[in-house]
């Protein structure tokens, strides 16, 4: 896929899913920006998704790859929910994890929201924390 081509997976296929492993290959032709590859969660309410999310950018403006969850839940909404990213690479952790890479690659995360915790791998090497605690329940905190 090229330019603002998608794919889109059924929401059926994971609600409700506390626990869910997203694994992607994918090359980075874009170098580094606030750019998502992937992204699970509620649509945008105004201008953002204050619901919360969780999204994949392969290389974030300081060129570290970003796999994030956010605080910010239906229960508890945010409207700026990134300043509520959990993860390498996050808004306000920015330098933290693994500096992206251009090549083809295997981005995996793994969220267990039956323990609260998410794990991103990048080729198959843990990036960042061994676990990033995340809202209990995990995608199924963000209502869509």
């Amino acid at each position: 896929l090229t330019g603002s081509q998608t794919i889109s997976v059924p929401t059926t296929a994971i609600a409700g899913k506390k626990d869910v492993t997203v694994s992607i290959w994918l090359k980075n032709n874009y170098g580094n920006g606030n750019t998502a590859a992937a992204y699970i969660g509620a649509a945008k309410t105004g201008n953002y998704p204050a619901n919360g999310y969780w999204l994949l950018n392969p290389a974030n403006p300081s060129g570290y790859a970003k796999s994030v969850m956010t605080n910010a839940t239906v229960a508890d909404p945010d409207n700026s929910p990134w300043g509520t990213e959990v993860g390498p690479g996050s808004t306000n952790a920015a330098t933290t994890g693994t500096k992206a890479t251009s090549d083809l690659a295997l981005y995996t995360t793994v969220i267990n929201g039956t323990n609260s915790t998410m794990s991103f791998y990048l080729n198959g090497k843990q990036v960042g924390d061994a676990t990033y605690t995340i809202p209990a329940g995990g995608l199924t905190n963000y209502g869509d």
